[in-house]
């Protein structure tokens, strides 16, 4: 029996192989690879002849990144009251997304608390004007606080959930005109005709440029259909909002007065949830069925939205994604990102629920 004799694989060449064969040291032979001007021309012809000859290929290595700095953001939000500040059930979860997304992206992200009616005679907090690279303004804050931020820190600005014409601020919003067409259009689709918009005052500085939008949104689908446009019912002050027992009183008193007109409306499209599920406990209260008697719907998809009794049918906003792209957004700011001022509209989605039905008969 004859033994096979294996040959042993050819080894590929290396750098120290080229360096061996020119007699220099590796270092030497990869400066003349790279063309470095340190070595003459003459040595770089060589090195890269001698290369070629044992067939040795060589590729630079890539140079290390320096590790990026960490980027400091700031989110504010006006106090509402909730302790703590993620039991918001709409900026709380937009600073949850937010400090999901920074995480994400080697930055890191405090909040202020600050109020829409701020003094002007105050000093700003010192977390807006020192070592900071950029800030999140979430909640309709006036436009005098918003350019006084703007000016006195000299950083990056993304508003959320607020926005004004004509200014030069980056802004990321949910599409609530298309929200509100959307769950108008349901109750359209089940045979209403007779439909309310119920809201807050629009008027009022502290309220979203949102809900302003979900009136537009209800009216142009009231039109698009051939219904009679009508004015958005407002909540009166004293019954807004109608979280107290006393408000809820007002709430119930002011409800039953507009069911008691010759022709009641057989819909209600309320801006917000926290309105809806009032809504439907007045209603109830008075002796009319949701949705046998009245459709109730609401805006935002809130939890209460689907532990109300009958689940609410409403809108729903994707909150952590607004988040998210306003992080995003901020930081290309910060990273010098000169694209003219954007305005970013997420679309909404509606949810139906047990809340609203066909439109009664008779």
């Amino acid at each position: 029996m004859t033994k096979q004799n294996k040959t042993k694989p050819k080894r590929r060449p290396s750098l120290r192989t080229v360096a061996k064969h020119v007699g220099l040291s590796a270092t030497a032979v990869s400066l003349a690879l790279r063309g470095d001007e340190s070595i003459p021309l003459e040595t770089q012809q060589r090195v890269a002849a001698a290369a070629a000859e044992l067939d040795y290929n060589y590729t630079p290595r890539k140079p290390k990144r320096s590790a990026k700095a960490l980027r400091r953001l700031v989110y504010v939000v006006n106090d509402y009251g909730d302790q703590p500040v993620t039991a918001n059930p709409f900026y709380g979860y937009i600073l949850q997304g937010a400090e999901q997304t920074s995480q994400s992206r080697h930055a890191s992200l405090s909040y202020l608390v600050m109020s829409h009616k701020y003094p002007k005679s105050k000093p700003l907090p010192a977390v807006l004007t020192q070592e900071l690279d950029g800030i999140l303004m979430a909640s309709p804050y006036p436009r005098a606080i918003i350019e006084r931020i703007r000016r006195e820190s000299g950083r990056p600005l993304v508003l959320i959930d607020n926005a004004f014409p004509g200014t030069p601020y980056d802004a990321v919003l949910a599409d609530d005109f298309g929200g509100a067409y959307q769950v108008t259009q349901h109750l359209i689709q089940l045979g209403h005709q007779n439909i309310r918009m119920i809201t807050g005052y629009t008027q009022n500085p502290e309220i979203p440029p949102s809900f302003k939008e979900r009136a537009r949104g209800f009216h142009a689908a009231c039109a698009d259909a051939g219904l009679a446009l009508s004015e958005p019912l407002i909540v009166p002050n004293e019954a807004d909002p109608p979280f107290e027992l006393e408000k809820m009183a007002e709430m119930e008193k002011w409800l039953e007065g507009i069911m008691a007109a010759p022709e009641p409306p057989t819909a209600l499209f309320c801006a917000a949830d926290f309105y809806a599920v009032a809504v439907i406990e007045a209603l109830e209260k008075q002796g009319l069925r949701v949705p046998e008697d009245v459709s109730v719907a609401g805006y935002d998809d809130f939890e209460i939205a689907r532990k109300s009794q009958p689940a609410l049918t409403s809108v729903h906003t994707y909150k952590r994604a607004m988040a998210r792209t306003a992080v995003l957004l901020l930081l290309d700011r910060i990273d010098g990102d000169n694209r003219p001022p954007l305005h970013i509209k997420l679309a909404t989605q509606l949810v139906t629920r047990d809340s609203t039905g066909k439109r009664p008969s008779g």
